[in-house]
């Protein structure tokens, strides 16, 4: 992905996932009432953690995460109970990158 894709991808987490709005600085997103963040979670391990917390706190999902993957490098999904099979599955090069993707595709899902 090119930089400009992960900004686009770190801002689509921040709304869509976080439920933060942007802030009036790029790059800040307000998180309060008198709270503003940075946040990266394409590339901060910090960030991608709160993203993780996120999507089990909001749909109760497991997240599975193997490394490395033969082909990408991590590979993350959910863990379907009824078939006791991993679906949902998004692969990247780095882990915070693998969890934005599992996050957009599982949030992009129920908000349908």
């Amino acid at each position: 992905m090119t930089t400009q894709e992960l900004r686009e991808l770190d801002a689509w987490i921040a709304e869509h996932v976080m439920g933060w709005v942007p802030g009036s600085m790029s790059g800040l997103w307000k998180i309060g009432p008198s709270s503003f963040r940075n946040f990266h979670p394409t590339l901060l391990a910090a960030d991608a953690m709160d993203v993780l917390k996120k999507c089990a706190e909001k749909y109760g999902k497991v997240l599975t995460i193997c490394s490395p993957c033969a082909t990408e490098g991590w590979t993350i999904g959910t863990i379907d109970w009824e078939t006791e099979t991993v679906v949902d599955i998004s692969e990247a090069q780095s882990l915070e990158l693998a969890i934005c993707l599992a996050a957009k595709q599982l949030f992009s899902q129920t908000t349908k």
